[in-house]
């Protein structure tokens, strides 16, 4: 018998979770053992995938950024590889922040969701400790914490920590030789358990979303009716359009238009000679599992050499995340607008700022970005509860947002190909 994919498991999981939920009010039995059995399994499930991100990202963050200068020979080219993912992760970042703020997807909740959700937001509000403004002097003066290991357990830091992240990969370029060696090994050694750690919880994921669908929507039927549950479902659909519309924008028009505007390639050949690698990352929502195929789509279908492929694309699974940043802008302004919050300059270059050097430590792990957003969540003063307004989708999300990730990687691994068999030729012509 063959054997049911995890993407599927899970989606029958969210519908097996509604039907439950709404078989629960329409025939208006007791659902106070959704609260108490069921509701905390869901729970788990996503305190979990946040108690994983701090370590992923502190130790993908240093690898990423130090990678860029462990070969001699690809110095150069791993600037202007680091440089063009930044570029590409800020472009995704500010689409799905321009895309969300069109839309406003977070506003097509009814008024009462709205209300319960303002609510709620006003006591998240109460339980901060509220500072004097000698206090706030004194807070910002101890941004850098006397306890790193206190900083470490405290998911509010995960910012302060990418910054001390930054600065220990730049104090690695020092250090030559078997030690710095040494070091990134063991720290590869760590985010590869990690990893295998987050791989683990997620066959957890198919409960853990029955349990978080079936919670939600009793909830919404308890405070006003089986109404409030029609009116929760088509803002969570307006939520997962939104997405997916943005990712197919990012993935079928932008990076061909890129790719045109760098290389004078035809769109239908660079989109059919990536179609492999697409499919599987589709198919496995895992940016690494689909290296092999991404390069070889690039070296077969691209014309891209081997020594650029393999360097390129898998610097680029690990350090570039363009799908996952634009879907955390989205899923963030979706939150806060649902909130009723407006983000100020200061929050969206915050955001920026967050996802994209955050982006260097997802390591392309299917469902880490569900613990990251909560994290960011909480660093702009939105509740982080709110987290479960989109956990629902999230799987087939994740699905399509691994596509937009390893269509990055191609085309700036197309790109750096390109430049470096123009930058040859030319040197070529001027050594005749």
């Amino acid at each position: 018998m063959k054997k049911i994919s995890l993407p599927l498991q899970i989606a029958i999981s969210m519908i097996a979770g509604i039907i439950f939920a709404l078989i629960l009010i329409v025939f208006k039995w007791d659902t106070s053992f959704v609260r108490t059995y069921i509701g905390p399994i869901g729970l788990i499930f996503i305190n979990s995938l946040k108690a994983l991100a701090i370590p992923l990202v502190f130790t993908g963050i240093i690898q990423g950024v130090s990678s860029t200068n462990g070969n001699q020979e690809f110095s150069i080219i791993g600037l202007r590889v680091t440089l063009l993912y930044v570029l590409t992760t800020l472009l995704a970042v500010c689409i799905g922040l321009a895309i969300a703020g069109f839309i406003q997807p977070g506003k097509k909740f009814s008024p009462s969701i709205k209300s319960d959700l303002a609510k709620q937001y006003e006591v998240y509000q109460h339980t901060k400790t509220a500072l004097a403004p000698s206090d706030e002097v004194i807070a910002k003066a101890e941004i850098i914490p006397d306890n790193l290991l206190k900083a470490f357990s405290d998911n509010q830091n995960l910012l302060l920590l990418v910054l001390f992240a930054i600065l220990l990969a730049m104090a690695l370029f020092n250090i030559k030789g078997g030690q710095r060696k040494l070091i990134l090994d063991f720290l590869g050694a760590v985010n590869q358990l990690f990893g295998e750690v987050v791989k683990l919880i997620m066959y957890l994921a198919p409960l853990g979303i029955f349990s978080l669908t079936c919670s939600i929507l009793v909830e919404q039927a308890a405070e006003r009716g089986i109404a409030n549950v029609y009116d929760f479902l088509v803002g969570i659909m307006w939520y997962t359009g939104t997405v997916v519309a943005s990712l197919a924008f990012m993935t079928f028009v932008i990076y061909p238009f890129l790719v045109f505007l760098f290389n004078r390639f035809s769109y239908l050949k660079f989109i059919k000679g990536i179609y492999k690698a697409q499919m599987i990352a589709f198919s496995t929502s895992s940016s690494l599992i689909a290296l092999p195929a991404s390069i070889e789509c690039a070296e077969k279908n691209l014309g891209v050499s081997k020594k650029i492929s393999h360097f390129v694309l898998s610097l680029g699974a690990t350090i570039n995340m363009d799908g996952t940043v634009l879907y955390q802008a989205i899923a963030t302004s979706f939150i806060a607008q649902a909130y009723g919050l407006t983000f100020t300059l200061e929050k969206i270059v915050t955001i920026l700022g967050y996802l994209t050097i955050s982006s260097f430590g997802l390591g392309g792990i299917p469902g880490i970005s569900i613990g990251t957003t909560s994290i960011l969540l909480h660093t702009l003063g939105i509740p982080p509860e709110g987290i479960v307004l989109i956990v629902m989708p999230d799987r087939f999300l994740d699905m399509l947002r691994t596509v937009t990730n390893i269509t990055g990687d191609l085309f700036v691994v197309f790109t750096t190909d390109r430049l470096e068999k123009r930058k040859a030729k030319k040197d070529m012509e001027t050594r005749q």
